[in-house]
């Protein structure tokens, strides 16, 4: 997790808070990050989203078949 957060620190991710939650005898760590946004900027600057992926393999997948 470590290696996680320095990653998002270095694109302006600040951490808020952190917990735990125990769920039937497993813990569950939570972290929470905030982001300030100037114009211009993308919150989803050096990480890609679940949309994102799929879009990516569905584009690839599609010039395959060509």
């Amino acid at each position: 997790m470590v290696d996680a957060m320095n990653h998002m620190g270095r694109f302006g991710w600040e951490l808020e808070q952190a917990y735990v939650v125990t769920t039937n005898g497993q813990n569950v760590y939570h972290w929470l990050l905030s982001k300030y946004i100037d114009d211009g900027d993308s919150i989803s600057e050096g990480f890609r989203t679940k949309l994102q992926y799929k879009n990516e393999v569905m584009d690839n997948d599609c010039s395959d078949m060509k």
